[in-house]
């Protein structure tokens, strides 16, 4: 027979009590990143002002290309929300003040010249490269902090830096006969120029798990089964804007054999650099690993025997702290096991037939263990047609009836034999 209830499961393993809501959430860090030092190659940064003045016997052409670095970086945080039924959804939360936005810039600039003009008779027609030397301080940068742009409708919808340089100058010569080849020219020649760009970021969606979320409050559906960690692939898809602009003051003397040819006096001269848009990336060096709680390996049935108790042994082979709760059966206090971390519970006798137990496992979010007072730990089996059951009909002395049939019988054909021999 088995012994009464005698109380709550004793807890005899290291562990800490739990909330009285199960947690069925976990959540990890995710770094995401897009780095770029291409931009010279992308045509749509460059510019050229063309041949001007119209109609003047010298004219001067700009071109010029900008090239540098941006950097958008962000944290976000990917997490992992299941309910009772083990049914799992993913949603993006970022993480205040992690978003930085650097770019780095700087430009390259060409000045072309030509000369088309008769001067005492003899025609002059020349056109080239005037050398450019380095232009020195005309480097833009930029860097801020921001709050993540997880999604469009974050609080944040973009990030921007900007920067501007004083007018530099960048050729100044008033011996023309050393950067152009035509003979008895004289005069000077001074360029200087200002440049100015803004970058600008913002976010398009977000890619979790091979899902787009377009909304702060989107969740991505999560397939199982799962284990002790949950695999998350992140991507955040964005636009990075480039607005540059470069202003040129020019001065332009030219003389031919004491002659003037022209004398240019030009200013706020506009290299045509329109805004492009760059569509980016930002992404993770791998997968990021999103904690999950993972019971281990339970008996389906605790044997108790001729014992008072029986030892039921829980373990957490995940990567999050598991919860345990009593749904039915003998009544125990909430327990929290931290990852890798086992219990031992103590469990009195008792009459109940199962132990139902609830847990934040998302793949057993519920599981029932028969209890048994087999010591092998099965369940008692009925015994086959009737054997052993000593509570039949008629008397029993607790034992077999074959001997006291024996003795009736021999006690019967003694009785006959006295009454034959007394006839």
């Amino acid at each position: 027979m088995r012994l009464a209830w005698l109380g709550l499961f004793v807890l005899i393993a290291s562990s800490t009590p739990a909330l009285a809501d199960v947690t069925r959430c976990s959540g990890a860090t995710a770094n995401v990143a897009f780095d770029a030092g291409d931009l010279g190659a992308l045509s749509n940064l460059s510019g050229d002002t063309g041949w001007f003045p119209d109609d003047s016997p010298v004219q001067i052409r700009l071109a010029g290309q900008v090239d540098g670095s941006t950097h958008v970086g962000m944290q976000l945080q990917p997490v992992a929300c299941w309910a009772p039924d083990g049914t799992m959804t993913l949603t993006v939360q970022p993480a205040r003040g992690t978003g930085s936005l650097t770019s780095q810039y700087g430009t390259a600039v060409q000045l072309y010249a030509r000369i088309h003009t008769t001067v005492l008779w003899e025609t002059v027609d020349w056109e080239g490269q005037i050398p450019v030397p380095y232009i020195g301080d005309l480097l833009l940068a930029g860097q801020t902090a921001f709050d993540p742009i997880a999604l469009p409708d974050s609080p944040t919808t973009y990030a921007q830096v900007s920067d501007a340089t004083n007018p530099i100058t960048v050729l100044s010569s008033n011996e023309l006969s050393a950067i152009i080849d035509v003979t008895g020219i004289s005069g000077g020649l001074a360029l200087e120029v200002e440049g100015q760009m803004s970058t600008t970021y913002w976010t398009n969606d977000v890619s979790v798990v091979g899902s787009q979320l377009t909304s702060a409050s989107g969740t991505a559906p999560v397939a199982g089964p799962f284990g002790a960690q949950l695999p998350t692939r992140l991507a955040v898809d964005g636009t990075v804007e480039y607005s540059p602009a470069l202003d040129f003051i020019l001065a332009f003397q030219v003389r031919i054999l004491g002659i003037s040819v022209v004398n240019l006096q030009l200013a706020n001269i506009v290299l045509p650099l329109p805004s492009f848009d760059r569509d980016v990336q930002l992404t993770t060096e791998g997968d990021v690993a999103v904690p999950l709680p993972q019971l281990g390996n339970v008996p389906a049935t605790l044997g108790f025997g001729s014992a008072a108790s029986a030892t039921l042994h829980l373990s957490n082979s995940g990567a999050a702290p598991l919860m345990v709760e009593q749904v039915a059966g003998p009544a125990f206090a909430p327990l929290t096991i931290a990852p890798g971390a086992a219990a031992d519970v103590v469990v009195p006798a008792s009459t109940a037939p199962d132990l139902v137990l609830a847990t934040n496992d998302p793949t057993n979010p519920q599981l029932t263990i028969a209890l048994s007072a087999s010591s092998s730990g099965q369940i008692d089996q009925p015994p086959a047609d009737g054997a052993g059951d000593d509570s039949h009909a008629g008397c029993s002395a607790g034992g077999s009836s074959t001997p006291v049939m024996v003795l009736l019988v021999v006690a019967f054909v003694i009785a006959r034999s006295r009454l034959r021999c007394l006839r």
